[in-house]
């Protein structure tokens, strides 16, 4: 179910391909598959030719966010560092943000899919 390569990823990010990519675009493109209602699968080629390089592009922003987390590594771990950290009244909290089956989802995910209509969740009539 690879969605994308290391050299569409290098060409996305500009950055060379991080060394457990392999692992991290198996787990991107089925956390994005599963975002998307399970309508990707293993069926890339089959989506209109609109939506396939935003369904690349998602998958490459997720493997960057992903290595930026940490990796594989992080990823797995389950100590994972000090998640939430209050002193006083401040609190720090480095699991904000979007989770999705215990993965963290970038930012970039929703905007990026938004047009291809597959985070729709409503009846189609």
């Amino acid at each position: 179910m690879a969605y994308i390569d290391a050299a569409y990823y290098a060409g996305f990010t500009g950055q060379p391909a991080p060394a457990d990519f392999t692992q991290l675009e198996q787990m991107a493109s089925r956390l994005i598959n599963s975002i998307c209602g399970n309508q990707i699968g293993e069926k890339l080629d089959d989506l209109p030719d609109e939506d396939k390089p935003l369904v690349k592009d998602a998958t490459a922003a997720q493997v960057a966010y992903m290595a930026a987390q940490g990796g594989m590594a992080a990823l797995l771990s389950s100590s994972g560092g000090a998640n939430k950290v209050t002193i006083g009244r401040f609190s720090y909290d480095s699991t904000a943000g979007a989770v999705h089956a215990g993965i963290p989802v970038s930012p970039l995910l929703a905007s990026i899919l938004w047009p291809t209509g597959m985070l729709f969740r409503g009846a189609g009539l």
